[in-house]
């Protein structure tokens, strides 16, 4: 058995070897990495953008994390109850590696028990809609950053997201 950290939510898991994805924050496996060989990017400074890049990305992933707990909670079939339930999981590590960037502390008034439809069908076609706004502003939002780890993180976070698009399609 080893023990691997991963290089976007910093959570450690232990494996024969390397999942497909964290399991806590579903990074693709090439973003895990031994435990020995951790080291953590810190960011000193960020710029206005990335900061303000970085706070809406906050508030989506704290949003899409309440409403996925909501979807949960109401869905019918169970397969869709799993998986909403694993993506507000999912979401919610997301929007703790982003206050962690920005230097906030967790905080449960950042987390709400969100909203959502009486259907699995409208809850699907919502989630559809989340993941692709979510994993746009992601995309642009790497483009515009100039600091290494904050890139690292929003691209990682759009293939999460592009992930996610692409399992919600399927459910639809």
């Amino acid at each position: 058995m080893k023990v691997y950290r991963c290089r976007i939510c910093g959570q450690s898991f232990v494996g024969r070897r390397k999942p497909a994805n964290c399991p806590f924050c579903g990074a693709p496996e090439k973003y895990a990495v031994l435990a020995r060989n951790w080291k953590e990017d810190m960011i000193s400074t960020l710029t206005d953008i990335s900061e303000k890049n970085l706070k809406i990305a906050l508030r989506l992933e704290i949003d899409n994390s309440g409403f996925y707990r909501c979807a949960a909670r109401v869905a019918v079939d169970e397969e869709l109850k799993a998986m909403f339930s694993a993506m507000g999981r999912i979401e919610a590590e997301h929007a703790s590696t982003v206050r962690r960037m920005l230097g906030l502390p967790r905080s449960s008034r950042y987390d709400h028990q969100g909203r959502c439809y009486p259907t699995d069908d409208q809850n699907l076609q919502e989630a559809l809609r989340r993941e692709e706004l979510t994993a746009s502003l992601y995309e642009q939002a790497a483009k515009q950053a100039s600091e290494k780890r904050v890139r690292e993180v929003l691209l990682a976070l759009t293939e999460i997201e592009k992930e996610h698009l692409a399992m919600n399609s399927r459910k639809a």
